[in-house]
């Protein structure tokens, strides 16, 4: 019984000396990774570049873009500069300027959606940006483009035009094998033919009526070419004022000024069948006179 009482002081002391020993190694290995952390100083948001030890921070480019001035705008905003920077593109299309049908000019007004990962590399100056909170930029500019569109004006005015607005880089081209080189918008455009329809079609309408009229009145009523040569003369003048509405291009001619052209030719042949008409009635009778 003498024995065992000082065997369990000793193991006692001995469990004690290792708990403590743990305890002081613990705190020896937190106090050196505070050490390390203080001594990285917090990146500062104002003041120079030219003022900061950079080396603190690391050596490569991209670590440098969380300045706000004095760094390399030309540095692409990525943490690694072996990885690509997506960037998103959309139009959204507000107003139509001008389609100058004769030179092929499409004028437009559009917004230029363009959203990037991370940041730009190139600062704007008093520009509105939409910033999400996983870090994309978003920078709608309105903008006025002119565009060349090939326009077909073969069926007008129920015509279509397809027109393309190719975007790519400004400042070069790189050879890509894909499909992702340029970004292309097609523009479908139709012509509103409710004017042309009230101005145009419906009086070619009405004096192509008035000149098949001219066969229904008898020989003896002295009207039929007088008619004929109103509606003629109708045709001369109207074929001015939708000349004016036409597109002008001569590398296609519209089918309703062929149809105008046509009901024009008709109308003078109803003429001269009315003249040798009225010479068969008439001629008889004046010859025996």
């Amino acid at each position: 019984m003498l024995l065992v009482a000082p065997i369990r002081a000793v193991g006692r002391g001995v469990a004690m000396a290792l708990v403590l020993s743990m305890l002081l190694q613990l705190i020896a290995l937190v106090n050196s990774q505070v050490t390390e952390n203080s001594e990285l100083p917090a990146i500062p948001s104002r003041e120079s570049a030219a003022d900061i030890d950079l080396s603190k921070f690391g050596a490569n480019d991209e670590q440098r873009l969380y300045l706000l001035r004095d760094y390399d705008k030309a540095v692409r905003p990525v943490f690694n500069a072996s990885s690509v920077v997506k960037v998103f593109i959309g139009l959204t299309l507000t107003h139509i300027f001008n389609i100058d049908e004769r030179n092929q000019v499409l004028a437009l007004n559009v917004w230029v959606e363009q959203t990037c990962a991370r940041d730009f590399s190139r600062g704007f100056v008093d520009t509105n940006l939409h910033a999400s909170y996983d870090g994309a930029i978003q920078w709608a500019p309105p903008q006025k483009i002119y565009s060349r569109c090939h326009m077909d004006v073969a069926k007008f005015p129920f015509d279509h035009q397809f027109c393309s607005l190719i975007f790519r880089s400004c400042k070069g081209f790189i050879h890509i094998d894909s499909l992702y080189s340029t970004v292309v918008f097609e523009l479908h455009l139709r012509r509103r033919t409710l004017f042309f329809m009230y101005n145009i079609i419906a009086p070619c309408v009405m004096l192509s009526i008035l000149t098949m009229m001219q066969f229904l009145l008898p020989c003896e009523s002295g009207e039929k070419v007088t008619l004929g040569l109103t509606v003629l003369l109708a045709y001369s003048v109207f074929s001015f004022n939708i000349a004016e509405s036409m597109p002008e291009t001569s590398e296609v001619i519209p089918l309703i000024a062929i149809y105008l052209m046509a009901i024009m030719g008709i109308s003078a042949l109803s003429v001269s069948f009315s003249v040798f008409v009225l010479n068969l009635r008439h001629g008889a009778d004046y010859s025996d006179r």
